[in-house]
C-alpha cells in the first residue's frame, strides 16, 4: 500500500533538477513558464483540514476523523452514509488502483484504517460501537458501525494522534527505539488474527531491504504500472488543491512544478534501480522494519490489517516515531512468495511492510472534505 498517505517518494536532488533546467537553453522549455505554480495556501489548507471543526454533527466529526486514515496513493477510496446511529462504509470502486494492487486488497486495507480511526473517534465523542463487517442486508462490501449513545471514559491519546498521524517519507535519523516502546507497539492489535513482528536487528532488515529493492525494480519495469502512478502524483500544489487526494510533491519533499515539467522530470530519472537505492537508504537510516500478518487473505483480514496497522501508527506517533510503507515485496506476487518463504510462514499471509523511526514532521497530505464522502440516508 502506496499511503497517504503512499507512494511515490524520491525527493528531486537540486543537482537533478537543474540538469533538468539547462533543457531550457535548447527552448523546449520556457523557464517564465515555472513561476507561479507554487502556492503558498498549500501548508495553510492541509492544517486547517486537521482542525477539529466546531458546531458539526457528530457523526459527520466522527467520519472528518476517519478520513484522515492511511491510504494507497492517497485516492481516499471510501463513501459513508450516516442513518440515525448507523454509520456505513463503502469502498469507492472508482479510485481502486488496478494495476498495483488488482485483487483491491490495499483497498480494503484503507478501508480498515479508516474503521479504527472511526471506532477510535466514536469513543472519544459518546458512542459505543458495533462493528458487522459485509452483512447480508446491506449493499456487497459495506461495513456497518452501529453507534450507541454512552458515557466515555476513552484514552483520548489516540483519538489526539488522528489528525497528526502521517506517512513519513523522508530519511529518518536512524536512532533506536527504547524497549519499552516497541513492546507497546508489538502488542498493539485488534484481533487475534493479524500479528506484527518486528525487525530491529540490521542482519534480518538486510533481506526484506533486498526484496524492497527487488520489488521496485520489478514494479518500475512496468509501464502500466508507471502510468497508474503518474495518475496519482500531484507535481504541483494548485493541482493537490484543486483535488485534494494523491500524492503530493510537496509530502516527498520536492518543489512545486507545473504537471508537464514533473511528467518530463519523472521520464527522464525515474527508474527501479534508482528508486530501489532511494528505498534501500531510507530504509538503513530507519530504526526497523514491521511486518503485518493475517491468518487468511481475504476481505475480512484485509480490513483487520488495516484496523491493526491503523493502530499501530496511532500509537506510534504518540510516542513522536514515524513510519512510511515499503509495501513493493507484498505487492509483487512472486516476491511475496520468497517473503513467506524466507520468513517460514507457511499458510500466514504478509499484508503490509512498514519502516519506523525518528524524523521531523513533513508536509501533510490532503484530504477531500466531508460533504464529498458522505450522504444522508
Amino acid at each position: 500500500m502506496k499511503n497517504n498517505d503512499l507512494l511515490f517518494s524520491q525527493p528531486i536532488s537540486r543537482k537533478q533538477f537543474m540538469s533538468i533546467v539547462v533543457l531550457t537553453t535548447s527552448g523546449l522549455i520556457m523557464p517564465s513558464f515555472l513561476t507561479g505554480c507554487s502556492s503558498s495556501n498549500y501548508i495553510q489548507i492541509s492544517q486547517d483540514i486537521r482542525n477539529r471543526p466546531n458546531n458539526i454533527n457528530k457523526q459527520l466529526e466522527i467520519i472528518h476523523n476517519a478520513s484522515f486514515a492511511a491510504n494507497g496513493h492517497n485516492t481516499q477510496p471510501w463513501k459513508f452514509s450516516i442513518s440515525q446511529n448507523t454509520i456505513r462504509l463503502l469502498p469507492d470502486y472508482s479510485r481502486r488502483l488496478p494495476v498495483v494492487d488488482p485483487d483491491d486488497r490495499e483497498l480494503f486495507i484503507s478501508l480498515g484504517c479508516a474503521v479504527e480511526n472511526l471506532i477510535i473517534a466514536a469513543e472519544n465523542l459518546g458512542y459505543m460501537t458495533e462493528v458487522q463487517y459485509f452483512p447480508k442486508d446491506e449493499p456487497i462490501d459495506c461495513i456497518r458501525i452501529n453507534l450507541k449513545p454512552f458515557t466515555s471514559n476513552a484514552d483520548e491519546h489516540l483519538y489526539k494522534a488522528i489528525p497528526v498521524r502521517q506517512s513519513t517519507r523522508s530519511e529518518y535519523d536512524g536512532n533506536p527505539i527504547p524497549n519499552a516502546d516497541l513492546r507497546q507497539l508489538e502488542k498493539i492489535k485488534p484481533k487475534s488474527d493479524v500479528y506484527i513482528q518486528l525487525f530491529t536487528d540490521s542482519k534480518d532488515i538486510k533481506p526484506l531491504t533486498e526484496l524492497v529493492m527487488e520489488g521496485n525494480i520489478k514494479q518500475y519495469d512496468d509501464d502500466k504500472f508507471l502510468e497508474e502512478l503518474q495518475t496519482w502524483i500531484r507535481f504541483s500544489d494548485s493541482e493537490a488543491i484543486r483535488t485534494m487526494d494523491g500524492l503530493s510533491g510537496r509530502c516527498s519533499g520536492n518543489p512545486s512544478v507545473p504537471r508537464w515539467f514533473g511528467k518530463l522530470f519523472f521520464s527522464l530519472t525515474v527508474n527501479g534501480k534508482n528508486q530501489a537505492k532511494t528505498d534501500q537508504k531510507k530504509i538503513r537510516t530507519s530504526s526497523g522494519l514491521a511486518l503485518f500478518i493475517s491468518e487468511k487473505d481475504d476481505k475480512r483480514s484485509w480490513v483487520e490489517t488495516g484496523r491493526a496497522f491503523e493502530r499501530f501508527a496511532l500509537l506510534a506517533t504518540t510516542l513522536n516515531i514515524k513510519n512510511a510503507h515499503h509495501n513493493q515485496p507484498i505487492e509483487v506476487p512472486d516476491v511475496r512468495n520468497q517473503l513467506t518463504g524466507h520468513l517460514n510462514l507457511g499458510s500466514m499471509k504478509p499484508q503490509l511492510l512498514i519502516r519506523f523511526g525518528y524524523a521531523k514532521p513533513m508536509p501533510y497530505s490532503l484530504r477531500r472534505p466531508v460533504d464529498k464522502i458522505v450522504t444522508m440516508s
